[in-house]
């Protein structure tokens, strides 16, 4: 997902008219701030799920294999729940 995210900033960064690249400065800290600001709710299940199905959606355009993301989000869940 994040390889995705860095694809769309290079296209964005390529199309930047502006003096300096000042938009794409802006634009990279904004989701630098985003990213930080929604870190802590990856840890919900639902948004856990939401990021699943996108991966997998997408991965395979990426180059990722969708089936071993998901492999690993449900492991990962799995091991968080057991341990509780």
């Amino acid at each position: 997902m994040l390889y995705g995210l860095q694809l769309a900033l290079v296209l964005f960064w390529l199309q930047d008219l502006s003096n300096g690249t000042h938009q794409t400065e802006e634009l990279l800290l904004f989701v630098h701030e985003l990213l930080r600001r929604l870190r802590p709710f990856l840890r919900l299940l639902w948004v856990a799920q939401i990021v699943a199905r996108l991966i997998q959606i997408v991965g395979p355009l990426l180059g990722q294999g969708s089936c071993q993301c998901r492999r690993a989000i449900v492991a990962s869940r799995r091991d968080r729940y057991a341990m509780v």
